[in-house]
């Protein structure tokens, strides 16, 4: 079996930079990441639990459908009534299959114990509902992997990044964003 270590492309891109490597072939590119892995050692990747994983993809499909819902409502407004029953009947099917999703979903989180009593906490903080609590325990993954919350916070794109050199360039203190944005999205209304 082979070890693995899932290492962010921005940081090797920048370790070449360091290193001032001017080529760009995959000889070169194999061994600038090999340098790498000899410099940092990253640590090994461990693969999601299986019940993450499958919530996941529940997740995923549902937001997929409800996107799929709304482009057919967007073309509802401007459609010739000679399609409108098609739209009608689409949005219904559609309807269906979303509240089918949501079931799993509902009866996979209820099924685990480690993810029913995450998704208690999760709904126990003002302004996070039943969407959104799904939504962080799927993207986030298993957060015991998180040692610290900042991590986390890096990790959704919501630490903060300054803009200071000196004493003459001051900017305003925003997020980085250098993160995954489906997580910053899901707790985007919460958040307001």
């Amino acid at each position: 079996s082979f070890k693995v270590s899932v290492i962010n492309p921005a940081k090797i891109k920048g370790f070449a930079q360091s290193e001032l490597a001017r080529n760009k072939t995959d000889k070169a590119d194999a061994q600038l990441i090999a340098r790498y892995c000899k410099a940092f050692n990253p640590p090994l990747w461990e693969p999601q639990p299986q019940h993450i994983c499958d919530l996941r993809d529940l997740v995923h499909r549902l937001d997929s459908l409800m996107k799929l819902r709304q482009q057919e409502k967007n073309r509802q407004h401007t459609a010739a009534p000679v399609i409108k029953r098609s739209l009608n009947s689409v949005m219904r099917g559609l309807d269906r299959e979303i509240k089918k999703i949501e079931k799993a979903i509902k009866e996979h989180v209820n099924s685990n114990p480690d993810l029913k009593e995450k998704d208690k906490l999760l709904n126990s903080i003002p302004g996070i509902g039943k969407t959104t609590s799904v939504k962080v325990l799927a993207l986030f993954g298993d957060m015991s992997r998180f040692d610290h919350a900042k991590k986390a916070a890096a990790f959704a794109g919501l630490n903060p990044r300054q803009f200071q050199s000196g004493s003459s360039v001051k900017g305003k203190t925003r997020i980085s964003k250098t993160g995954r944005a489906d997580i910053r999205e899901a707790m985007f209304f919460p958040a307001i």
